[in-house]
This record gives C-alpha cells, structure tokens and sequence, in this order.
C-alpha cells in the first residue's frame, strides 16, 4: 500500500526515533548522509557522486535513467506510490521490539532524507504496529534462502515462488536479508550461497531492471554460529560479485557491521537499536544505487604437505591425520561417532585457572606441532576446535572438551622458536554444524608452528577439584605463499 501521513498520535515519535538511528550509528548529525529534504515535487537535481567500478570487469553503470525515473548514485525520486520497495527475509524482516523491525525507522528515514513515492510492498503486514503507516512486507518466519525461490507450505507459510512474489509485489528494489534459518540445519546449511545464486538469477531472468540489495546476514550471539556466520557472509559476498560482474541489477550491504555485537531480544532476533542500525545501512543502499560491487578479498593458497605431530595421541586419533593441505575427507566433519580421525590428545589431570568452566593442565601441557615442507609467509591459520559439553562419567570424570586458549610459538629453522603469543579459540560444536575458525596471521618465512594447550572450556563436576580431560582438533590448515 502506499504509506499514507504520520497519524498525529505518534507525530512526535518520528523525531525522537530518528534520533535514536543516529546516535544507534555512533555518528553525529553530519554522517554520510547528506541528502536534502525534497518538496513535494516529482524530480529534482542533485549532482552524482564519482562512482569507480572495482574490479577487472563489471558491468556498465545506467547511461539512462532507470524505469524512467531520475535515479543517481545519490538520490532516487518516484511520482507517489511508484517507488515499490519489497523487504524480503525471515523473521527479522517481521521484525520484533514494537518498531515493525528495520522497517518503520527506514520509512522514517526515507521520508527525512527526501524520498518520494515510496511504497513497501509485500504480502504481509504480520509484526506491524497499528501505528505503522506502510506496513506490508514479504517476512517469513522460519524460511531459509531457497525457501524464497521455491516454497511449498507446510507449517511455515503458503506456496510461492519468486516469480510470484514479483508478479504481485511487482518492486523496484528488493531488500534481502535471509540464511539465518539456513544456520540451523545441520544437513544443508553450505547449499545456502548456491541457493542465493539462484534466487538472484530468477530475479534478474523475471526481471531484470529489479535491484536486489543483499545483505550479509546480522551474527548471533552464539559464538560457534558465528563462525558459519562468518563463513556465510563470505560466500554471498562471492555470489553477488559475481552476478554483479555479469550485469546484474545486484548490490551488497553488510549488516554485521552495523551490528557486530547482536542487540537481542532473545538471542537471534534484533532489538530496536539494532534494527535502527539496520535501517541506516539500507538507507546508504538505497540512496546508492547503481553503485559498484566491491570485489571481495583474495583467499591465499593452502599450505601442502603440512606433517602434525603432537606430545599425545589416543589410539585411531593420530596427529598427522589431523592435517592436510587441501583438508580431509568429508566424513570427518560428519558427527563425533563416524568422523574417527580428528587428533585427540590421551587424558590429563586438569585444574581451575581462570575459574570453574576454565581448566588448565596441572603437569606438562600438551602440544600440536606443525612442521611445513618448506618456509612460508603463513597468512592464516583454519581450524576446527573438538566439541563442547560432553562428560564421561566412570572411574575417574572425563572431559572429552574444546580448547580455550592455546601459546603460539613459530619457528624459521625448526630450532629457535618465537612467541607469538596467545589465541583464543571459539567452543567447537560438532563438526557437520560450522566452517573452521579462520584468524588472520602474519608470521613470515616460517618452517613450523607449535600450539600450547593452555585452557581449556571444560565442567568441573560437583564436588570435584580436579578432573582428567582430553583435547582435540578435528583439523587444521594454513595458508599462505612459499617465502621468497
């Protein structure tokens, strides 16, 4: 529908709101936004901003105005009702906290900055105040990315196809953020960029002059998730880059930087200030289209013929196997049971050091050893922790437990070692739920890498001072390049 006025019962809401998005940003009254208030008028001139394309090719910037309106890289007029903007996504599209989600504050925003004719559209109205004026949008709870190219009812909404959404909604801009639900299925969650692949290409073959705004999806605050968080914004970056380099009518935002640390209402779902983050960074999207995808980063070779070595090893758990430059088969990322070839350490006496659920050796650490064919510019280091939250009663309590905080010591002829100091690694699910833990490195010239266990995420059972525990990395890797 088209939004109709402000109703005078939260007129002075709008202000107050606005000004809750701008302090929500951490930027002044003089952020990046700079448009101007436009009067009620159906075009205006506003001089475009240089735009560089990025990359070696791309497609060209619009030479025409699109659909027939004035649209520049800083400013888009419509005639009334005419700029159809159709929010597309999960539940966070809802939107939860009393705000209609990102929605209301971007309606705000638009008006204030001087957008004209803007209508969201969509089939849906569900988690839209009385008091919102536009309140339609395509929210679905529960759907993951190929949800909204095919989906077929059931418990989690009607029939569709994307085709039909486009035949009813008929948008100009398409604002897309969608794969948190992927996040949480152990069996396909790393179909989701090939699944935005095609959602992208049925849009674009539906209709072609429709812009898709993709987001990079909010993190939780489920550090293990985060790691497929991580993982996942990385491979959409990839996809819409890609179609980008084709032609087309595809931008990117990223919503885990306008909300790096979830605001939650209840862990996964935004609260009002960062959904008001949300709406700034559609705003920057919209009051940017036809802007160049920038190419995402360069991922440096794996490292091969990496030999792991450690102070301990459980029978059919053998270090070496732990290691190898292009990765192990798939079955070791499968579940604890099946996937036998991850290092585990023997078990050891553990003690408190930085309180009850943080264990560290009471004797000698162990250690995990990583001997390179050759020196190499190490760049990154991915591995994958051994799982949380399990205990083996017996004779003795064991922890079966993910590593904490391992020392990080690299050598350049396998004799002198150089601290590097300390990493903190993320608790380790099991392994078919996440991507490795990716940290960015810089040790040049190195022949071998040597992790010290110095913590460990562990229970100390009730009435216990001390409990024997295994550690164990299901795999590691590191890349970088042969150093000169």
């Amino acid at each position: 529908m088209t939004a109709q006025p402000l109703p005078k019962s939260c007129a002075l809401l709008a202000p107050a709101l606005l000004g809750l998005v701008a302090g929500c940003s951490g930027q002044s009254d003089s952020s990046t936004f700079q448009a101007e208030f436009v009067p009620e008028t159906t075009s205006v001139s506003v001089p475009s901003l240089p735009v560089t394309p990025v990359g070696p090719v791309g497609p060209a910037l619009p030479t025409a105005p699109l659909w027939g309106y004035s649209v520049n890289p800083g400013f888009v007029v419509y005639p009334p009702g005419d700029f159809r903007i159709l929010p597309l996504g999960d539940s966070i599209t809802i939107g939860f906290g009393g705000i209609a989600g990102y929605r209301f504050p971007l309606w705000l925003l638009l008006g204030a900055t001087g957008f004209k004719g803007v209508d969201f559209v969509g089939a849906s109205t569900a988690g839209s105040p009385i008091f919102v004026p536009d309140p339609e949008h395509e929210g679905h709870s529960g759907w993951r990315v190929r949800d909204f190219s095919d989906h077929s009812g059931g418990g989690t909404g009607p029939d569709s196809t994307i085709e039909l959404i486009l035949a009813a909604q008929k948008p100009r801009v398409i604002l897309l953020h969608a794969g948190t639900n992927d996040l949480w299925s152990t069996l396909d969650w790393q179909d989701a960029p090939g699944d935005l692949g095609e959602l992208l290409d049925r849009i674009d073959a539906y209709d072609p002059r429709v812009v898709t705004v993709v987001a990079k999806i909010l993190p939780t605050i489920n550090d293990p998730v985060n790691l497929s968080v991580h993982w996942l914004n990385d491979r959409f970056h990839e996809v819409v880059y890609q179609r980008w380099l084709a032609g087309q009518n595809v931008q990117l935002v990223d919503m885990s930087a306008a909300c790096p640390v979830l605001s939650t209402v209840d862990g996964v779902h935004p609260d009002p200030y960062c959904y008001n983050a949300m709406a700034l960074t559609w705003l920057s999207a919209i009051s940017s289209l036809g802007s160049p995808v920038e190419a995402p980063a360069v991922q440096q070779p794996f490292i091969p013929g990496v030999v792991a070595s450690a102070t301990s090893e459980e029978v059919s758990y053998a270090a070496a196997l732990a290691v190898d430059g292009s990765g192990l088969n798939a079955e070791l990322h499968d579940d604890e049971t099946v996937a036998p070839l991850a290092w585990r350490s023997q078990p050891f006496d553990q003690v408190v050091v930085d309180g009850p659920d943080v264990l560290g050796p009471s004797g000698v650490p162990e250690t995990f050893t990583l001997d390179l064919p050759a020196p190499y510019d190490v760049v990154q280091v991915e591995l994958w922790n051994g799982r949380n939250d399990e205990i083996v009663p017996g004779i003795e309590w064991k922890n079966l437990e993910s590593i904490r905080r391992i020392g990080v010591e690299t050598s350049v002829d396998g004799v002198v070692w150089d601290d590097r100091g300390e990493l903190a690694l993320v608790q380790g699910p099991p392994r078919d739920v996440v991507p490795p833990q990716v940290i960015d490195v810089d040790w040049p010239g190195t022949l071998a890498v040597r992790f010290t266990v110095l913590a460990t995420y562990a229970k100390l059972p009730f009435g216990q001072t001390h409990v024997s525990s295994a550690v164990s990395l299901s795999e590691v890797r590191l890349r970088g390049t042969a150093a000169p």
